[in-house]
């Protein structure tokens, strides 16, 4: 029985590790506000892969902007417009049924990780970047400005915590980039591990967003085996 790769859930994964990369790389360069920025791309795909895997969507829909019939001669800008509004509809669906309110999360907990979207949204749509910042407290306190990064723990403290839940949160689809029945022992074993470091973590965290997190993963990414594997089938493959 040979493995089974569906292609789009690969291209979304590599799409997710290669902005954790970046974000990764950023943080350790002094860059707080661009290595938030970049998790932004990590929270989108990992929630549009968790909700595929627990059956809400198929991978092709969010690529599905209309019948291809429809769109052979239609015009460039009616398409973009058309396809602009199909990816915002399937986004708020999308949170819908992993933190909103079609999800198992209650109220404060929707709040807690709206909270968390929203400092990434700041970081991104706000244009937050490192330089600029410390450049403008330069200015403010009258001092010569200084454009190499410095140490910022809340800043800093924003960026892991924020990369731990969607790593966590991540980790979990992994089990479903093929066939579940196709991994090792051995890799089982150092996903349990993974998976119960990340638990401990948040368990050792005494603010709300951490009971947000834990009741998150614990619903929104606890997926049943038969319909995450269906999801990921390519047709076909045995």
């Amino acid at each position: 029985m040979g493995a089974s790769v569906h292609i789009i859930s690969l291209s979304l994964h590599a799409a997710a590790f290669k902005r954790f990369r970046v974000a990764v790389k950023a943080f350790y360069d002094g860059y707080y506000f661009d290595a938030i920025g970049a998790l932004r791309g990590v929270f989108e795909v990992t929630m549009y892969v968790g909700a595929v895997l627990k059956g809400h969507f198929l991978f092709n829909d969010l690529y599905s902007v209309a019948p291809e019939q429809e769109t052979l001669n239609m015009d460039p800008l009616k398409f973009q417009k058309l396809r602009r509004k199909h990816v915002s509809v399937t986004e708020s669906r999308i949170r819908g049924h992993m933190f909103g309110g079609n999800s198992k999360l209650t109220q404060n907990e929707q709040d807690q990780i709206n909270l968390l979207l929203t400092c990434l949204h700041i970081s991104v749509h706000g244009g937050e970047s490192t330089v600029l910042f410390l450049v403008l407290d330069a200015v403010q306190k009258g001092r010569t400005p200084q454009v190499e990064p410095c140490v910022d723990l809340e800043s800093a403290s924003t960026f892991c915590n924020t990369a731990a839940f969607l790593a966590w949160a991540h980790l979990r689809t992994l089990a479903y980039v093929c066939w579940p029945v196709h991994y090792s022992a051995e890799w089982r074993q150092k996903y349990s591990l993974l998976d119960e470091s990340f638990r401990f973590f948040w368990n050792d965290w005494t603010k709300p967003l951490a009971g947000a997190v834990i009741r998150l993963i614990d619903t929104s990414f606890l997926f049943d085996e038969a319909q995450a594997s269906k999801q990921v089938t390519v047709s076909g493959a045995t």
